[in-house]
């Protein structure tokens, strides 16, 4: 089992969402900085949630803070948080061509630190799909328009670069959006092995096999058969 760490705004208000808060650290140029606060509070809320220390936490990250110092009033929580879980650094489709630059080389660098990048929304944008060899993902999560909808010929296309670039790594593939035991059946149909929802669902399991199972609040959770640990992300501040 694993958790996924969202920020959130302050309630009822217009930057509740993470994707107003990310949209606004971009507008006003401060997303390193509100990069590191948001994963320096999710290794705090982590460690306050008493996950179990073999745990796999999985953090979003932006392409720009993946070559930035961690701010020195961060460290220590970070450090720690690292220390006690199986951390997964995840990046959306999204950001394949907000900055491919960036992306690319933070991941390069990271890859001697880590085992394993989560890349979230594969399929949201099938432009973006002729990167995935290039990013290497550990886990590749399938986006819920994937997840939940029929069979379509542009469906089938993200699926075959899927399947090509799962068979060439071994990557786990991970299906967003399973919201109903009839995406969960869908979603094994899929060749997707790991599932997320946002509320409890538990897919009827084939015989001998475990069933694709996700949920919880607050935070979403993953269920997984295997580790990909990351043991560090950014650079260590000077001191």
């Amino acid at each position: 089992m694993a958790t996924r760490a969202l920020v959130r705004g302050p309630q009822n208000s217009v930057l509740f969402s993470a994707e107003a808060l990310l949209a606004e650290a971009y507008r006003t140029g401060r997303v390193v900085e509100f990069d590191w606060l948001a994963r320096a509070a999710a290794c705090r809320a982590a460690m306050t949630a008493g996950l179990h220390r073999d745990q796999l936490l999985f953090l979003n990250i932006e392409p720009l803070a993946l070559d930035s110092e961690c701010p020195s009033d961060l460290w220590d929580d970070i450090e720690k948080a690292f220390g006690m879980f199986q951390v997964v650094l995840e990046v959306t489709e999204r950001s394949l061509d907000r900055d491919p630059g960036s992306l690319l080389d933070g991941i390069d660098r990271q890859r001697r630190v880590v085992t394993g990048i989560a890349l979230d929304d594969v399929g949201s944008d099938p432009v973006t799909l002729s990167m995935l060899p290039l990013v290497a993902p550990a886990v590749i999560k399938l986006d819920v328009r994937v997840t939940q909808a029929g069979p379509t010929p542009e469906i089938t296309q993200i699926l075959d670069v899927v399947y090509e670039e799962a068979e060439r790594t071994g990557a786990t593939i991970l299906a967003e959006g399973i919201e109903s035991a009839r995406h969960g059946q869908l979603a094994r149909s899929l060749g997707a092995t790991l599932g997320r929802a946002s509320t409890p669902v538990r897919p009827p399991a084939a015989e001998g096999d475990d069933a694709v199972h996700a949920g919880g609040a607050p935070a979403d959770q993953h269920a997984t058969r295997g580790h990909h640990p990351v043991r560090g992300s950014g650079r260590k501040p000077d001191r």
